[in-house]
């Protein structure tokens, strides 16, 4: 498994899925990504592995909310790390340890399903997700998530998302004709950093669509922008058009049940 050597994280850090198996000891103590986001900490527990057949341990602060294992300068003081930049490898207790460069990822954030949830068929519902960071340098932004198939007759929604995940959601429609459950942890792939200027473009097409549905008009450069670019009028049907009927979708009022609640007849 790769890991992240960082020299500005003071403390070694795991996320919680790859150490749910350890006992995890509660812990007082603060901890902040490079942007000053707070970072919630489960607890702390010692971790036991192997670096090229050398038996290490460490010290790590467990968390949700960081995707990927990081050795900070905690790891680095206590195993007498020599990093040789030059040479693209790291002296760890005086063995050499090659190292990898690979591309930043501070720009994506991964999707997982927040809480196990049931979606009915033939409804739209809103999941709540969670957005854990890649590492404690991704950057503050909104986030943006492209719309896509879960399943088949199961389908995300495009979504703008805040930095702040705890109540981010992302629409969900279920067209399969049976309810289709979603476990807690489930992935649903990744958020991409929002530029500034997309933000707010994004915010008026989805108000523009709003006053659409009131009986208003809205502008056609609004529209291309919710519909990447193309003409609006290749997606608006007139009389002309062969009309196809499809099954009707509910949205849900209140919130959906759980994957371990049975429902209501």
């Amino acid at each position: 498994m790769a890991s992240l050597l960082d020299t500005g994280c003071e403390r070694n850090i795991c996320p919680l899925r790859l150490c749910k198996n350890a006992i995890i000891s509660p812990v007082k103590a603060e901890l902040f990504a490079a942007n000053g986001s707070p970072i919630r900490i489960v607890g702390a527990t010692r971790l036991f592995f192997e670096i090229q057949g050398m038996p290490l341990h460490a010290d790590v602060f467990v968390t949700e909310e960081i995707d990927e294992m990081i050795f900070g300068y905690e790891f680095l003081v206590q195993n007498n790390c020599i990093w040789t930049f030059g040479q693209r490898q790291i002296m760890i207790n005086g063995q050499p340890v090659p190292l990898h460069n690979r591309q930043s990822k501070t720009s994506v954030r991964r999707i997982y399903v927040r809480e196990p949830i049931v979606i009915p068929s033939d409804t739209s519902v809103n999941v709540p997700v969670r957005m854990p960071f890649v590492n404690l340098h991704t950057v503050e932004s909104d986030w943006i998530t492209e719309s896509k198939p879960v399943r088949p007759g199961l389908l995300a929604a495009r979504t703008l998302l805040s930095h702040d995940d705890n109540h981010a959601a992302i629409s969900f429609v279920n067209v399969s004709g049976v309810d289709q459950s979603l476990r807690q942890g489930f992935a649903l792939g990744v958020a991409t950093s929002c530029p500034p200027d997309l933000v707010r473009p994004f915010m008026d097409a989805r108000h523009g669509l709003a006053m659409q549905s009131a009986g208003e008009d809205i502008d056609t450069p609004t529209a291309e922008t919710v519909d990447g670019g193309r003409d609006v009028h290749e997606s608006v049907s007139d009389e002309s058009d062969t009309q196809v009927k499809c099954a009707s979708i509910h949205n849900s009022s209140e919130m959906p049940p759980t994957a371990i609640t049975p429902r209501s007849k």
